[in-house]
């Protein structure tokens, strides 16, 4: 349990430098130059595409009337969060505005005001329909635009400067100086800020702790539906502040989504870990010793390449792989023919001429209950067998044969799911 303290305060330390990174790399990361008149402003390229023949470009400039908005292109995910009443932005009464763009900010009054100058309208509506912008962002004193793909032959620094100008010259000039925020209330975007940090540290802590698992020996036999199940608690109980907060708001797709991309993968790492390393780590019980015969033991060659090059429907070329799996003899397996088999098979077979391994895999019979996805009732599964495999390595392989009995520990399980480790497996 210390270990995993140790893998909280660090993965969040991560988390924290990695947001702190990406926000200093998006608003103090651009190139400040001056234009002809003298006024700054930013302006930067990051390659879109693998050759660098398509850019996005970032322009903004320096805002002192400024105050927390995004405006966005309408989306399938706005609009079916909007269509299930889970999001509401604001309305302007300006109809290609309203079908084609979403509004967030903190004071959504504010925001409308503004949009209800037309210089301003005018140069939102040229950023995204002459300088093909994706989204406009706007902090207490910047103001930026992200453009979507472009190539870089259309790129023009001047152009897109020019642009980003007449923005923060119409927030500069319409956008209330004096205006005071209720100090009391905490802006959404904050709250939203700690949200999708929070989701960059789950989705780090959950792999970390994952990765822990991964290489460990250890395996809880009936866990699936208990993990299942603490899972859909524990994404509810996530959930349920975000719904309260953000329901009916403009900033819950983005909160929404983020919990979607990171969250909820980090949250279902997260639980599975931890319940993993509960029940194990926290056992102090003797196991109880089962005694099972091999039943039989299989060996096959698994070979793997990429396949044939084609075109997705948005122009990008692909390879999937190609696999092929031959189930072997003993004879072929063994060490003295291992090479050669190999060798027989990358002559027939393009696809081991890449890769090609063996696999070797024990068959036991195995008490049922400690196979299946949902923990049946002892007396409906009593007596009842399954199978149990266990893979392992060449020369473990050759030793084992059939009818051999192995003594089994499985272990109760702190949380009542039992567990073994398969190095304490052993032939009687």
């Amino acid at each position: 349990m210390h270990n995993g303290l140790i893998y909280v305060v660090l993965t969040l330390g991560i988390a924290i430098a990695i947001n702190i990174f990406r926000n200093w790399s998006l608003l103090s990361g651009f190139d400040t130059q001056k234009d002809s008149e003298g006024k700054g402003y930013f302006f930067r390229q990051t390659r879109a595409s693998r050759y660098g023949l398509t850019v996005i470009v970032s322009a903004g400039g320096p805002v002192k009337n400024g105050f927390v908005f995004s405006i966005c292109r309408q989306t399938g995910w706005y609009r079916l969060c909007k269509s299930l009443g889970l999001a509401q932005d604001l309305r302007t009464g300006d109809r290609l505005l309203d079908e084609h763009y979403y509004f967030i900010a903190d004071d959504e009054q504010r925001l409308k005001a503004l949009l209800e100058v037309t210089s301003f309208t005018a140069a939102v509506r040229e950023a995204f329909e002459k300088n093909n912008a994706n989204s406009i962002e706007c902090t207490r004193d910047k103001l930026w635009f992200n453009t979507q793909p472009i190539s870089r032959e259309d790129v023009v620094e001047e152009m897109f400067s020019g642009q980003a100008l007449h923005l923060t010259q119409a927030v500069d000039k319409f956008g209330a100086s004096d205006y005071q925020q209720n100090s009391a209330a905490v802006p959404l975007s904050r709250i939203a800020y700690f949200y999708r940090l929070a989701h960059t540290a789950l989705l780090l802590l959950g792999g970390a702790l994952a990765l822990t698992v991964w290489f460990r020996s250890e395996e809880i036999l009936t866990m699936k539906a208990f993990a299942a199940g603490s899972m859909s608690v524990v994404m509810l109980i996530w959930l349920t502040p975000i719904f309260l907060t953000f329901g009916r708001t403009s900033w819950f797709p983005r909160v929404f989504g983020s919990f979607l991309v990171l969250g909820m993968i980090g949250l279902a790492f997260v639980t599975y870990s931890a319940i993993y390393m509960i029940d194990i780590d926290m056992d102090q019980a003797s196991p109880e010793i089962k005694s099972l015969q091999l039943e039989s033991k299989e060996c096959s060659l698994y070979c793997i390449t990429n396949g044939p090059l084609y075109h997705t429907l948005s122009g990008r070329p692909r390879r999937d792989a190609d696999t092929m799996t031959y189930q072997l003899t003993d004879t072929q397996c063994s060490a003295k023919l291992a090479e050669k088999t190999i060798s027989i098979y990358r002559r027939e077979d393009y696809r081991c001429q890449h890769s090609a391994h063996f696999n070797y895999t024990l068959f036991f019979p195995w008490p049922l209950k400690y196979t299946l996805f949902f923990p049946w009732p002892d007396e409906m599964t009593e007596g009842v067998m399954g199978t149990y495999k266990i893979q392992v390595g060449a020369s473990v392989y050759e030793q084992m044969h059939v009818g051999q009995s192995f003594a089994f520990p499985v272990h109760k399980g702190y949380l009542g799911l039992p567990w073994m480790r398969k190095s304490e497996i052993h032939a009687q």
